[in-house]
């Protein structure tokens, strides 16, 4: 078994791909196995790897019939390393030649260590936070106060770590909730050798929308209203309800889950106040417009999800401290119509949460 497992997720990157693998396959330190998993490219990116793959056996392809979306795409090359140390390395990334022996020396010597990163050649004024506190609490708390960039996510990480981890969620700043959920089982490094560098590529108007919609599908325009239940949240309280799901499914003592969840509310609703006062109003509007639809008409199967997602959302807005004087009694009124018309599978959704039913009470 090798020592590193290299994954790459790729989708139309035949324009750097060459030099990306080249990097790769040329690393000084040479026990790695490269996995690519191709996402349904509609260019020469997988006859460009297997091309690749046929001179040099560390190197293996596979490819998706059909496009799963970067983060199942990313979770599916997650799956397949066996080694201990395990690399995402992003289609975009040149890696100097010692880059890998570099992160593999500093993991080997820093055994509190769960992921260590190579920053950039040049990289910005603080967009790295500082994340080797003893606590994990601080670690977490230290993240959410600072994340400027999810570059770290493009580290050296434990297996061990890994298996300890929720996947990565299509939700937005996915990449910020998988690392904090990372920084609770260890420190976080940036290796000595800034030995990283990052090249894009102008991308088909076509290409970013596939890639948009799996990230950030809150930012399509969808013209039929209350359909898309991932358009149902704001920005920071779709953020704030990604956090939540890490503290719930957070493989970690109940004591240091509790304390997690009040940290996780506190640096949220400090770091982001001035969005969540105007987001609160948002969401406070959009609930109003569905109790209207809901008041004339029963709900289809895509409404419903929609409401129910609404419903979560203005819990998180009450639990961060941020409910209007409206926000419970229309919450009240999307309930009663979800228990009346919506499917069971909806219902039993949502209905068994007990803090959407201590929020509901309130």
């Amino acid at each position: 078994m090798h020592r590193v497992s290299i994954v790459m997720s790729v989708y139309n990157e035949e324009v750097m791909l060459e030099e990306v693998l080249d990097s790769v396959l040329g690393q000084a330190f040479s026990d790695f196995e490269l996995i690519v998993v191709d996402n349904a490219s509609t260019d020469r990116s997988l006859e460009i790897c297997k091309d690749r793959a046929s001179g040099d056996p560390r190197m293996s392809v596979f490819s998706n019939v059909v496009n799963v979306g970067p983060i199942m795409n990313f979770n599916r090359c997650l799956q397949r390393a066996t080694a201990d140390y395990v690399r995402l390395l992003s289609a975009n990334d040149v890696s100097a030649e010692n880059e890998l022996t570099d992160l593999v020396g500093m993991l080997d010597e820093s055994p509190d260590a769960a992921l260590v990163y190579a920053t950039h050649v040049e990289p910005e004024p603080d967009q790295y936070p500082t994340l080797d506190q003893v606590d994990p609490l601080d670690r977490v708390a230290n993240l959410i106060k600072k994340f400027q960039s999810g570059h770290m996510i493009y580290g050296l990480i434990r297996r061990s770590v890994l298996d300890n981890v929720y996947p990565i969620r299509s939700k937005m700043s996915s990449d910020q909730i998988y690392l904090a959920e990372i920084a609770l089982h260890g420190q976080i490094l940036p290796c000595d050798t800034r030995s990283y560098r990052r090249k894009m590529h102008v991308r088909t108007e076509e290409d970013v929308a596939r890639l948009c919609s799996d990230f950030w599908p809150r930012r399509v325009d969808d013209p039929k209203p209350f359909t898309n239940a991932a358009t149902a949240l704001t920005p920071v309280v779709d953020l704030y309800d990604g956090y939540c799901h890490m503290v719930d499914h957070a493989r970690v003592p109940a004591r240091v889950q509790h304390s997690l969840g009040d940290t996780v509310r506190r640096e949220v609703a400090m770091r982001w106040r001035r969005n969540l006062e105007k987001e609160a109003d948002t969401m406070l509007e959009r609930a109003q417009a569905l109790t209207r639809l809901l008041q004339s008409s029963a709900p289809s199967a895509s409404q419903s999800r929609y409401a129910a997602a609404l419903l979560s959302g203005l819990a998180r807005v009450a639990d961060l401290g941020f409910a209007k004087p409206g926000h419970r009694k229309a919450a009240s009124k999307i309930d009663a119509a979800l228990w009346q018309h919506a499917p069971k599978t909806t219902r039993s959704g949502f209905s068994t949460k007990p803090w959407l039913q201590r929020f509901l009470a309130s």
